[in-house]
């Protein structure tokens, strides 16, 4: 068996093909679904944030585990195999391995450090688990990643400084808008982005926060606790006419229009607006950057600013790395022992075989043995079979084991030595 991933992450794929790769809860599922009952894949993970997509699958066929979920994914999205091939990158064995551990540490994320990217992942994991789509090498191999993700965390700096892709928007807007004292924010969508952004402008010292999200519970609560108003999702409209930020970060793709912009724009006689956007699909018009007097932001325009952060974390991260190298060689190991373990049985059960037919062919020859005595040959002949087998079993383990060592071709050995099937 091995371990491949096939992704699509912010560094390469358009934003507008991210935005038909985001899948929520219920689209992942559907995904999984679809590829766990292909005959090539035996465990599925499909993870989906706002700058990456990656499908984690476990089957013994890797160029069979990649071509089926190139067409499953291109289904689902309605594109062609080729676009998906243009912009994504794939892993396999050892190196899937490690870029799980990787995304789970957050050193593969927009904002190196951010916790975010974990909880995503757990999420991932969770749905797998409850919908039967993960088996013994996900559990294992997912287990491993959080517990690198958490020695990340303890033994470096690199959450020292905490920073999150909410923060980042909020240092763009103050780039763009200046001081926040007197301004007005709308945010719409009161999701766990809607929250970084809203605690984030409340810690600046902004004037006014107007918090709408499809749940009014939700949004009640967001409000309550950045000292905001809460107002109905359907009136984003009247509220953004008066706003001088708006942020959003809601499902369901676009639903403000250009015409909506630049109807704020005129009422609000010629002021600059600050737009941010944090959707993925995107729920801003990207026509209404055209409109003067519109600072239009998005998901990927926070890069630049991601980057000083990496800069400033450089030597945590760099420490960060050298755990999850070890971290990754000892979970691999591990892995490789789970692939043993089928052809071990599967040589236990053959020389039990032997076994039975031998002392069944000698109790036939000797129809005077009692009971004890059958008892005490059997348990000999098993004691002589266990003796034989325990040395050549630990050299496979230990080679199976060994950094560079291929799996298919210690499994190949066994079954010419041991004349499996």
């Amino acid at each position: 068996m091995h371990l491949t991933v096939v992704g699509f992450n912010y560094k390469n794929t358009p934003l507008s093909l991210r935005e038909r790769l985001a899948f929520d809860r219920e689209k992942s599922v559907a995904v999984n679904k679809s590829l766990i009952n292909q005959e090539v894949i035996e465990e599925i993970l499909t993870v989906s944030t706002c700058n990456r997509t990656e499908i984690y699958c476990v089957g013994s066929c890797i160029s069979g585990v990649k071509e089926t979920i190139y067409h499953i994914i291109a289904e689902a999205i309605k594109c062609g195999v080729s676009e998906l091939l243009n912009v994504s990158y794939v892993y396999s064995d050892a190196e899937a391995l490690k870029h799980l551990f990787r995304v789970a540490a957050s050193l593969d994320a927009m904002v190196v450090g951010e916790a975010q990217v974990l909880g995503q992942l757990k999420g991932a994991y969770q749905a797998a688990v409850e919908y039967n789509t993960a088996g013994p090498y996900l559990h294992k191999a997912c287990h491993a990643a959080f517990r690198a993700a958490k020695r990340v965390r303890t033994d470096t700096d690199i959450a020292m400084f905490p920073v999150s892709i909410g923060t980042l928007a909020v240092e763009l807007i103050e780039e763009s808008f200046g001081d926040l004292s007197k301004a007005t924010a709308l945010i719409v969508g009161a999701g766990e982005m809607g929250e970084l952004v809203s605690n984030r402008l409340k810690d600046r010292g902004l004037a006014h926060i107007w918090i709408a999200n499809r749940t009014r519970e939700t949004a009640d609560a967001l409000a309550k606790a950045v000292q905001g108003i809460a107002v109905s999702f359907d009136s984003w409209k009247t509220h953004m006419q008066t706003a001088d930020i708006i942020v959003t970060s809601a499902g369901g793709g676009t639903f403000i229009t250009r015409d909506d912009i630049s109807q704020a724009v005129v009422l609000q006689k010629g002021r600059q607006i600050v737009i941010v956007d944090l959707a993925v699909p995107r729920n801003v018009d990207e026509a209404a950057s055209k409109i003067s007097g519109v600072k239009l932001y998005n998901i990927d325009d926070l890069q630049g600013l991601a980057d000083k952060n990496l800069a400033a974390r450089r030597e945590a991260a760099l420490k960060a790395e050298g755990i999850i190298e070890e971290e990754t060689s000892a979970a691999f190991g591990e892995l490789r022992h789970l692939k043993l373990a089928p052809m071990l049985k599967q040589l236990q059960e053959k020389y039990s075989a032997i076994i039975k037919s031998e002392l069944e062919a000698l109790y036939s020859e000797c129809p005077d043995l009692t009971d004890k005595e059958k008892e005490s040959i059997k348990i000999c002949a098993e004691a002589i079979v266990k003796k034989f087998l325990h040395g050549p079993i630990r050299v496979i383990k230990e080679e199976i084991a060994r950094p560079g060592s291929s799996g298919a071709e210690v499994s190949a050995t066994i079954q010419k030595i041991f004349c499996l099937p």
